[in-house]
């Protein structure tokens, strides 16, 4: 069997920042079009706070949520107590490609199995307590469209592993290294 390419998605400020006390610190449409456009009909999975700050199904084949929860039973989708576990059942699901959605924790140990990144990097400054992981290892740049509305400046990308990701040009580098050394 031909397992899918693991993929992340995410819209991020400088500094890495991805979310504030359970929201995203930003409103941007083009944005949230572009992440429903791109997961749409493809297995996602999610940490159970991801699921909550949706307040919405999505349009996709298979939810999986990660939670510490015992009780926690979604509808519509399945839960896992470990990352791992999501992950598997995750690829198990056939296609070209799936999705990891969010939140902070669930990138960050994901993205060792991650191959593709589809990231939003807004040219802002935002206070947060959730941040995106360092991606430095993602430097092939695959596609990448420079946008603006609802008052900021964004670049859509999309990065593979590869050579090394110019981020020190990008001014993204805030108080949080984006890459390690």
């Amino acid at each position: 069997m031909m397992y899918p390419i693991i993929s992340q998605i995410a819209a991020l400020g400088r500094g890495r920042v991805i979310g504030k006390n359970g929201k995203v610190p930003w409103d941007i449409p083009e944005d949230w079009q572009y992440f429903l456009d791109t997961i749409e009909g493809n297995p996602i999975l999610m940490g159970h706070k991801t699921w909550d700050a949706l307040k919405r199904p999505l349009s996709v084949s298979w939810q999986g949520v990660v939670t510490h929860s015992q009780s926690f039973d979604p509808e519509n989708a399945v839960t896992f107590a470990s990352v791992s576990k999501g992950l598997c059942a995750l690829r198990e699901q056939g296609g070209e490609e799936v999705f990891v959605i969010g939140g902070g924790e669930l990138y960050r140990q994901a993205i060792p199995f991650t191959h593709r990144l589809y990231l939003t990097l807004i040219d802002e400054e935002f206070e947060g307590d959730v941040f995106f992981p360092q991606w430095g290892e993602f430097s092939r740049v695959v596609s990448e469209k420079k946008s603006s509305g609802n008052g900021y400046d964004y670049t859509f990308f999309v990065l593979e592993r590869g050579d090394e990701f110019p981020v020190r040009e990008l001014g993204f580098l805030g108080d949080r290294p984006l890459v390690q050394g």
